[in-house]
This record gives structure tokens, C-alpha cells and sequence, in this order.
């Protein structure tokens, strides 16, 4: 678990420190091409595997000739999806009334054929638990690439220079990792024979993916389609800061305690405990984060991406409430999965985007961040339908959930309370010269995060040791 989580962070790490570079040479619409190609990419990019990877993976038996036959398939497949994405360059350029989205598209659809080498090696190494060695791989492509996009933005190169980052990541990512695996394919070894074999497992993965990719992506759609390559960069830069690094963390969490839950499965009051420590530990943490990324984004915004992104600071609020959402529905959505309530999955993944679209519909005639707005009360009663799953999965009650997000909750808002009354406080004063309004918000930062510590002192005094005590063993 540790070095799959390294990966995550180590990534995710870099990724955002290139991410705030780049902010400051391009503007949001560059950003808002880029999201409306990678709306299409993405989806194409599902039957890049075919979900071939899971199967191999899950399957205790695989020999050589699974892995050669699904070698050599995969690069047919990379061969024809980069055919795919060119042709389709045209069409979501017609989509999103943006002439510029057909080119990039076009030479993005390069990186299939790219990625279709690294797929089996990276797979071996998966199997084999070589965590660290993907991490190595993944961190230094993504550095490679990042220098890559930052010397071409430097020149000027615009939208391109994202492009140039996403080619070069991905060739040196093949590179890397066919260094790291020394695995080496045999064309003889190729039998359709084992391709069939795993379709079963893998047909039914590849649906569930089709699925979730339109679950996660359908806003994106919506707004690059109603307001454009500005308000969707817009869109896009607000949510890489407030949920991105929140969702990729989580996702790391998940692939631990899917299988620590489902040894659990037959006994409810442990699962009941782990349920409820994942939960009021996840609050503890990312709570008082979500409280100040809302209070504080007008200052640091402008201040470390510049100004032109001003008007993400909104959506930014916006979205750091989404987050705190999120932080709910994704564990009870695990113990679903745990308790094999699949059925209820499907209609959470069929109700809640279609809830979404309806709700950020009506707010359209308003405005995009009204319409954002709508997408956020979707999330509110996902979260409050979540506690209702939980109590009914878990044997339990409302009151018991409550109990346990309460100290961090109240703590967290405590916290945000000072902080407001602080930064008032120091505008306020008429000696505040220019010269020291750059201290206030790191002031009012540091005195709110003592009171939230405080104050979690009162209310429990055990969660930071037994989150501690969590990591430890974990490494």
C-alpha cells in the first residue's frame, strides 16, 4: 500500500508543480482546448485495453502466452484508436464550435499508439506488487514530460505546449518501463485462443468503466458544450485544486480498504468500525482543508497563478464543498461494492448524473456558476442519500454517523469562523499598511489551524494517534 500510494502523491506531486508553472505562462482557454480534446481522448482511451489488464491481474494461472498475445493485440488496438481519435478531431471540433480542438486532437491521438507498448510491461509489474518500480517510472516521465511543456510554453508555443508535455510523458513512460520490466514478447507465443479466455472478465470490466467515465465526465461535456474553451479551462483549473489531489488520494485509500473491507464482509460490527473510523478520519483531515481552500482562495489565487485566473476563485468555493461531499459518498460506495449490493451502484451511477444534467439544466438560463451550483446540490443529497446507505448496510443509525464527523465538523468551522473574523479584523485596521496585508492570511492561517487542533483536542483526543498508528503499520 505504501508505495502504491508514493506513486499516487509522487505524481500527483509533480503534476501539480508543473500545473502551477504552466498556469502562469498559458491563459484558461489554452487549458479549456486541452479539456475539450481530453473529453474525447478519455473516452476513446477505455477500449485502449479492452480491460484486458484487470483480467490478467485477476487471473492466478496467466503464462506467457496470455501476456505476448495481449502485447501484440494491444498495439493493433493503439494502431486503430490513433485512426479513431484523428477522425474524430473533426466532429468534437464541430461539437465544441472550437476550430482549434481538431488539431490538438489529432496529434494527442498519437499517444494510443505510444501507450499501447507500456500496457503488458506495466501490467507484469503490477501483478508482481513492483509498486516502487512504477513509481519510479511514473514520477520521473511525468518530470520529463512537465520540462518538456514548460520549455515550450516558455517559446511561446501556447497549447502546444500542453500537447508536447502529454507526447513526451507518454514516450518516455514506454521507455522507462520496458527498462524497468525487462520482459520481452514473443510473436510466436501469440494465440487467440487466451485473448478468448479472458474476455469474459475483461468484457464485463470494460462496460463498468464505459460507465464510470461518463458518470465522472458528464459535466465537462456540458459546460465546454454550453460556454466554451475559457470557462471550461476555467472549470478545469478550479477543480484540479480543489478535488483533483482529494479524488486521486482517495482512490489510493479505496484500492486498500476494498480488500480490508471485504474480509470483513461477514462480520457488520467490524465493518462497522472500520467503516466509521475511515469516515471520521477522512473528515479530520480534509475537513479543515476544505474550510480553508473556501476562505482562502481569493488570496492565493491571484497571488501565485496571477490574476487572469480570478474568476475560478468561485468555482474553486464551489468546489471545495464538493469535495467534502465526496469525502462521504466514495467509502459508502466501496461498502456497497463490499456487501455485493451491485444493483444499487447501478442505479447510483444511472440516477446521480442524471440528477446532475437536470439540475445543472435548470440553472443554465443563470449562468455557469449557477449551473455549477446545481451540480453541487446533487452532490449534497448524494451525500445525505449516502448516510441512509450506510445506516441501512451497517446496522446502524443516523445519530452514530453524526457523532463521528461531529468533533472535526465543529472544529473545522470553528476554525473557519476565526479566520474570518481575523482577516476582517486586520482590514480593518487603519495601520495596515500595503506592506503588511501580505501577512494576514498566513497569520490567520496559523492561529486557525492551533484553535482547530485545539479544539479537536476537546472534542477527540485519540484521532491524530490513531491516524498515525494507521500509517505506521501500514508501511
Amino acid at each position: 500500500m505504501f508505495w502504491a500510494i508514493v506513486q499516487r502523491i509522487g505524481i500527483e506531486g509533480i503534476t501539480m508543480l508543473i500545473f502551477l508553472v504552466m498556469t502562469r505562462l498559458l491563459s484558461p482557454k489554452e487549458f479549456g482546448i486541452l479539456g475539450m480534446c481530453y473529453i474525447w481522448i478519455g473516452f476513446i482511451r477505455l477500449f485502449s485495453d479492452l480491460g484486458f489488464p484487470s483480467a490478467l491481474i485477476q487471473k492466478k494461472d496467466a503464462n506467457e502466452k496470455h501476456f505476448s498475445s495481449m502485447f501484440f493485440l494491444n498495439i493493433i488496438i493503439g494502431v486503430i484508436l490513433t485512426l479513431v481519435g484523428i477522425s474524430l478531431s473533426g466532429p468534437s471540433a464541430i461539437f465544441f464550435k472550437d476550430k482549434n480542438v481538431q488539431p490538438v486532437m489529432a496529434v494527442l491521438s498519437f499517444c494510443f499508439f505510444i501507450d499501447s507498448f507500456s500496457t503488458m510491461p506495466k501490467v507484469i509489474l503490477q501483478k508482481k506488487l513492483k509498486f516502487k518500480s512504477l513509481a519510479i517510472r511514473d514520477i520521473f516521465a511525468s518530470i520529463f514530460g512537465g520540462v518538456a511543456g514548460i520549455i515550450c510554453a516558455l517559446f511561446n508555443f501556447g497549447v502546444w505546449s500542453l500537447v508536447v508535455q502529454a507526447l513526451v510523458t507518454s514516450f518516455f513512460g514506454s521507455v522507462l518501463i520496458w527498462h524497468i520490466s525487462q520482459w520481452k514478447p514473443h510473436f510466436n507465443e501469440f494465440s487467440f485462443s487466451h485473448i478468448k479466455e479472458l474476455w469474459d472478465y475483461s468484457s464485463k470490466i470494460l462496460v463498468s468503466e464505459v460507465i464510470k467515465y461518463v458518470a465522472q465526465n458528464y459535466d465537462r461535456l456540458f459546460i465546454g458544450y454550453f460556454w466554451g474553451s475559457t470557462v471550461l479551462g476555467l472549470y478545469s483549473f478550479a477543480y484540479k485544486i480543489a478535488i483533483f489531489p482529494l479524488k486521486e488520494l482517495i482512490k489510493s485509500v479505496d484500492s486498500y480498504i476494498f480488500p480490508k473491507f471485504s474480509l470483513q464482509q461477514d462480520d457488520i460490527g467490524s465493518l462497522k468500525k472500520s467503516c466509521f473510523f475511515l469516515l471520521r478520519t477522512a473528515n479530520a483531515i480534509f475537513a479543515p482543508f476544505v474550510v480553508l481552500i473556501v476562505l482562502s482562495s481569493s488570496f492565493f489565487v491571484p497571488f501565485i497563478f496571477g490574476e487572469k485566473w480570478h474568476n475560478a476563485i468561485i468555482l474553486i468555493q464551489i468546489f471545495s464543498i464538493i469535495g467534502w461531499t465526496y469525502l462521504i459518498i466514495s467509502p459508502v460506495t466501496v461498502l456497497m461494492k463490499v456487501l455485493n449490493k451491485l444493483n444499487w451502484i447501478i442505479i447510483w451511477t444511472v440516477l446521480f448524473p442524471t440528477t446532475a444534467l437536470l439540475l445543472m439544466w435548470l440553472g443554465k438560463p443563470f449562468g455557469a456558476v449557477v449551473s455549477i451550483v446545481g451540480l453541487t446540490i446533487t452532490y449534497i443529497i448524494g451525500a445525505i442519500v449516502s448516510f441512509f446507505i450506510c445506516t441501512k448496510l451497517l446496522k446502524t443509525n443516523l445519530k452514530s454517523i453524526l457523532i463521528e464527523l461531529f468533533p472535526s465538523t465543529i472544529s473545522s468551522l470553528g476554525m473557519g469562523l476565526l479566520l474570518i473574523i481575523l482577516i476582517n479584523s486586520f482590514k480593518s485596521l487603519s495601520f495596515c499598511s500595503p506592506s503588511l496585508s501580505k501577512f494576514i492570511l498566513p497569520i490567520g492561517l496559523f492561529l486557525s489551524c492551533i484553535l482547530y487542533f485545539l479544539m479537536m483536542k476537546h472534542f477527540d483526543k485519540t484521532v491524530f494517534k490513531d491516524i498515525w498508528g494507521t500509517i505506521v503499520k501500514s508501511i
